[in-house]
């Protein structure tokens, strides 16, 4: 079990990688074409889409990864019995919060499917294509959340814990 969701972390952080780098080739093609009189039709639509995807998809593996900003200076104050306490309670918390938001996205874009939603610019695009690329990273972080969840209720380390700071030095972040 730990291989598959190792490797839908991934998966998950590689397609983010690719919106990146979509996004630098649209924007690129529109800055080096327009001076050419070619005009990329709904550029700036695309990205922003982009966008979206880039970061839905990498919520999962920054969370499991320590890049997520998190507030330890309270931790850190309480006595280390009641970290783990907090802790499952933090997890549980954000993976309710992280359900709700990919059930809500889940109910969008089913609605933008019914109602045959397309994007204003050019292209026309489905509008429920982005929004269920948003719903897939919701639904990955939902379970990545649950994963650590779990090993904490289980007495493990977090798999973020530990994560190198900016510095590169070992620690909370």
């Amino acid at each position: 079990m730990r291989r598959i969701l190792d490797g839908l972390y991934a998966l998950s952080a590689a397609a983010a990688a690719i919106s990146l780098l979509l996004i630098a080739l649209v924007i690129l093609s529109q800055t080096i074409l327009r001076p050419l009189g070619v005009v990329v039709p709904s550029g700036a639509e695309i990205s922003g889409y982009l966008v979206a995807a880039t970061t839905f998809l990498a919520l999962a593996p920054t969370f499991r990864a320590g890049g997520h900003i998190r507030v330890s200076l309270l931790i850190r104050a309480l006595p280390t019995s009641f970290n783990r306490g907090i802790e499952i309670w933090c997890l549980a918390v954000g993976t309710g919060l992280a359900a709700f938001l990919a059930w809500n996205l889940w109910g969008m874009a089913v609605k933008s499917i019914a109602r045959h939603s397309l994007s204003p610019g050019l292209l026309g695009v489905p509008l429920w294509i982005p929004q269920m690329v948003m719903v897939l990273g919701a639904a990955i972080f939902v379970i990545c959340l649950l994963d650590c969840l779990v090993s904490v209720i289980r007495g493990e380390a977090a798999p973020y814990e530990g994560a190198p700071d900016e510095a590169g030095v070992p620690g909370e972040v």
